[in-house]
Parts: structure tokens; sequence; C-alpha cells
């Protein structure tokens, strides 16, 4: 079970844009689905969704959610064509502010346009919630606290298996699959970590502390604007 991807993983380099990638993820395999391919641009949604621009800062999943929903995610031809979304990152790029007619061409890619909502998985429902979106070609964005095991997927592993230890930082996901026991999970390291950007998080993990929140944008979803 597994959800269509038009495009490959992005890679964040040193920009906290996890949210932006994952929220534009989603979004290209939905818009695939409904018969319209477009990439679009994780760095037009990460100017617009982060507290202050173009300071190089975190996203809140809600908020950059909420962004999505009233300013709309710009297609990457529109925004900086010239750029390689392949290659990693740069804070310098990331501080060039989208232009107006950008943001005009990002309206129409708004959530409540296209028209989608997003709903946030209620604790303890994971790994049910996130089977049945997959089953339902949605794919699901997943804040994680990472645990220090987690470096081990830059080393080729491609299964998380959590160390001893407190969480070393946070991050954001997207779960694009299931088989056997086993979330696969698209990341925003490009082809650097797991295989060709792609790892395995253990089902049992789903409803652990481990996993900090979860949220689908799915056409069939109630609104979860608050």
């Amino acid at each position: 079970m597994r959800v269509a991807q038009p495009f490959l993983p992005y890679d964040q380099g040193d920009v906290p844009c996890c949210v932006s990638m994952a929220i534009v993820g989603a979004m290209e395999s939905l818009l695939l689905a409904a018969g319209n391919p477009v990439q679009l641009s994780p760095l037009h949604h990460y100017w617009h969704a982060r507290p202050l621009p173009p300071a190089i800062t975190l996203v809140d999943p809600r908020h950059g959610l909420q962004v999505a929903r009233t300013i709309g995610v710009a297609p990457l031809a529109v925004h900086l064509p010239a750029i390689d979304p392949y290659l990693p990152l740069t804070p310098v790029v990331a501080a060039e502010r989208p232009s107006s007619t950008v943001d005009f061409a990002a309206a129409s890619f708004r959530l409540q346009v296209l028209p989608w909502q997003y709903l946030r998985v209620p604790p303890g429902q994971q790994a049910r919630r996130w089977k049945a979106a997959l089953a339902r070609g949605v794919p699901v964005m997943v804040g994680l606290d990472i645990p220090p095991g987690y470096e081990r997927l830059f080393d080729g592993e491609d299964v998380l298996q959590p160390g001893m230890g407190p969480a070393v930082d946070k991050h954001v996901v997207l779960v694009v699959g299931w088989s056997q026991g086993t979330f696969l999970v698209r990341d925003s390291r490009g082809d650097r970590i797991g295989k060709a950007g792609h790892w395995w998080l253990p089902e049992r993990l789903a409803d652990s502390s481990l996993v900090v929140e979860s949220w689908v944008i799915d056409p069939q979803a109630r609104a979860d604007v608050a």
C-alpha cells in the first residue's frame, strides 16, 4: 500500500523547512491523484509560513497548514525556476522574497480552493488512522521527536531503530506507504538518507512518544482550521 509520488524527495539542506517539504509532498501526491501533476515550491510556502521572514526559523505544522489554506503554494516553474530542487537548500536561497506575481500564482493552489481540508489525527489512533488514509491514497504528515538512532539512516540503514537516550531534535516527515507492519516514510534530506530519501518506521512506534503529532490533508476530511 503506497501513495503515488510524482517527484523525488527534496533536500532541505541547512534550511529547517521540513514542514513545508511535507505539506508540498502531500499536495503534489493529491494533485497527481486528481489528474493535475504540478511540482510545487517548498521555499514559497516556507517564506510565508515562518514567523519572521526572512529569518531562518522552524515552522509550526498547524500554522504551515493554515498558510497552505489561506495563501497557497506557488508552482516551482513560477517561483525560483532556475533552482535545482534536488540540491540541498541554502539559507541564501531561502531568504529571497517571492514576488507578487508568484503569490498570485500560489492562490490557485490553496487548500480551500482545491478544495481540501486538513485534520489532526487524534493521539492513540495514529497507526489505524494512517493506514486508513493511505488506503484512500492520502499521505500523512508526521511530527517526530528524533531519537539518537535516526543518524544511522544516513549510513545506509532504512529502518528507524531508536537508540537509548532523549530526543536529539524535532522533525516533520511524510508517511506515504505501509507494508508488513512498517510505515514507509518520505524524508526531506534528499537521497542522503535511507534508500532514495525513504525509510521505514515500525508500526509499533506510531503510537509511541516518538510521534508528537500527525495530520492529513484530505478531500474527505472535515475542516480543522482552529
